[in-house]
C-alpha cells in the first residue's frame, strides 16, 4: 500500500488548508491509520511536531464561558516554570499527537490519543523495531470510565514519501504564559486567587 503523504490533487497540504477536518475521531469500534514518523524522533534530532508523536501535559477546561456567554472549551499544554494551570490548581492529562494518514488518502490527519493507545504503539515500536509506515488498529469498547482502547498492528505496511507540511506543536493550544493568560481572561478564569507576584518557578 501507497501512501503519498500530505498532499492533494492541487499540490496543497489539505489539512493545513482547512478544507477538511484534521482529527481522526476515535468513536465506537475499530479505527485504522498509518503512521507517518515512528515513536521517538530519529537519533540527533530534537522533536519538532513532524519527525515523532508528541506527548505533553494538558489542562482541559469544558465547560468554561466567554464574556457573550458562549460555551469556550479552554485547552492549554502544561508550562516549564511559571505555569498558569498550576498555579489555579489545575489536574493535567497527558496527551499525545500523532501525524497519520487512512486508508489510501493521501490526507495528512492528527491522532490524538490518551496513555493507554501511546503505551500500545510503544509496545508495537518495541515488537516491530519501528512505527513508521504501520498500519495499526485501535479497536474502542465502552464508554466514560468503562472505555478501553485495543492496539493492534495489522501487519500492512505504507510507503510513507513526500514532505510533511503538517505540524504537531500547532494544535496543543496557547503555549506560552502571556497567552495562555489571555485566553484564560476571556473566560473568567484568570487571575487566581492569592498574588500572582508571589508565585516562584518550583
Amino acid at each position: 500500500m501507497g501512501v503519498k503523504v500530505g498532499f492533494g490533487s492541487d499540490g496543497k497540504n489539505v489539512n493545513s488548508s482547512g478544507e477538511e477536518n484534521k482529527f481522526v475521531t476515535l468513536g465506537d469500534g475499530r479505527t485504522n491509520v498509518n503512521f507517518l514518523t515512528d515513536v521517538d524522533a530519529p537519533d540527533g534530532e530534537e522533536p519538532n511536531g513532524q519527525n515523532c508523536i508528541l506527548f505533553f501535559g494538558r489542562y482541559e477546561l469544558w465547560d468554561t464561558v466567554d464574556e457573550e456567554g458562549n460555551k469556550r472549551p479552554t485547552i492549554f499544554p502544561m508550562l516549564e516554570g511559571k505555569d498558569p494551570g498550576k498555579m489555579l490548581g489545575l489536574t493535567s492529562k497527558f496527551r499525545a499527537l500523532a501525524l497519520v494518514t487512512q486508508g489510501d488518502s493521501d490526507t495528512v490527519k492528527i491522532l490524538g490519543m490518551s496513555k493507554s493507545v501511546y503505551n500500545g504503539l510503544v509496545e508495537i515500536k518495541e515488537a516491530a523495531g519501528t512505527l513508521k509506515g504501520k498500519e495499526v488498529s485501535i479497536l474502542r469498547t465502552g464508554s466514560g470510565i468503562k472505555t478501553r482502547y485495543t492496539v493492534t498492528n495489522t501487519g500492512n505496511t505504507a510507503e510513507i514519501s513526500g514532505d510533511i507540511e503538517e505540524n504537531l506543536l500547532d494544535h496543543i493550544g496557547p503555549d506560552t504564559f502571556e497567552e495562555q493568560i489571555e485566553a484564560l481572561e476571556k473566560v473568567g478564569m484568570w487571575p487566581p486567587e492569592g498574588d500572582v507576584d508571589d508565585w516562584e518557578d518550583e
